[in-house]
């Protein structure tokens, strides 16, 4: 799990900047609430060596509601997620 919404909030995700921080391409995938198929917002890409990729994206999160990621390459990957946040 990557990132959970707070109770009695709201969050509207913007942006996801995906780091390789390897010299070797490394795959991502991440998923609203889990990472099976049918959550995948970004599905398996794969990211070159030492690249930075910025996906972005409207996606409006409810209190509770996760964002999860897999990475291909073990310590490969770092992510930096954006957004807003409200109380609801």
């Amino acid at each position: 799990m990557l990132f959970t919404v707070a109770a009695s909030k709201r969050v509207t995700l913007k942006q996801i900047i995906v780091a390789n921080t390897t010299a070797t391409v490394a795959t991502v995938t991440v998923g609203q609430s889990g990472t099976a198929a049918a959550n995948q917002f970004i599905p398996a890409v794969s990211i070159p060596g030492n690249t930075v990729v910025t996906f972005d994206l409207t996606l409006v999160l409810e209190a509770t509601e996760t964002i999860d990621g897999l990475q291909g390459t073990a310590s490969a990957i770092t992510l930096t997620i954006s957004g807003v946040e409200e109380s609801v």
